[in-house]
């Protein structure tokens, strides 16, 4: 694997003692199917938390919950692979924004990383700076200028605001 290695389906979560090697200035990012079979969800659902279970739980659909579950667990084993942790040890907590962050004794270990999640795909950005990422089905109905005018800069609005309405939603995505 190198620094731009992008996963193509992860079926699994990577096997005991695997661990990637992430340079300074590398981005890995990953993309993974959140539709497991109940083996690998079981295994997934172990790694989680108390709380993290409990939201889980909330979920109204079993497949929301599943997918929530295979979320989580898989960045999980993830930052683990990369903290050479077992992934149940692991501690988050939320940024100001309400970015979720490595806390505990992982808190200064220089791992950064940042997840979306859209129908049954999650992709997963890690760095050792701050990254972001973004996934979205395109064939979800979204109100793209609504979005974007939260999201965007008042530079980017204004960008956008110009196009011709036939390509707002290709320049947005």
């Amino acid at each position: 694997m190198n620094d731009r290695t992008i996963a193509s389906i992860w079926s699994e979560a990577p096997v005991d003692g695997w661990k990637p090697a992430l340079t300074a200035d590398g981005i890995h990012l990953w993309l993974a199917d959140l539709d497991q079979p109940p083996k690998s969800l079981a295994q997934l659902t172990a790694t989680l938390t108390a709380d993290e279970r409990e939201r889980a739980a909330r979920f109204h659909f079993p497949a929301h919950r599943d997918r929530f579950v295979v979320g989580r667990g898989l960045l999980r084993e993830l930052l683990g692979a990369y903290l050479n942790r077992p992934a149940k040890a692991l501690c988050f907590a939320c940024g100001p924004r309400g970015k979720p962050l490595l806390a505990g004794e992982d808190a200064d270990a220089g791992l950064r990383f940042n997840l979306s999640h859209s129908g049954e795909r999650a992709l997963y950005a890690i760095a050792r700076r701050e990254v972001g990422v973004d996934l979205e089905c395109l064939n979800r109905v979204v109100n793209d200028a609504s979005v974007a005018e939260r999201v965007c800069t008042p530079r980017e609005w204004a960008a956008f605001q110009v196009l011709p309405a036939e390509r707002f939603r290709e320049a947005f995505f």
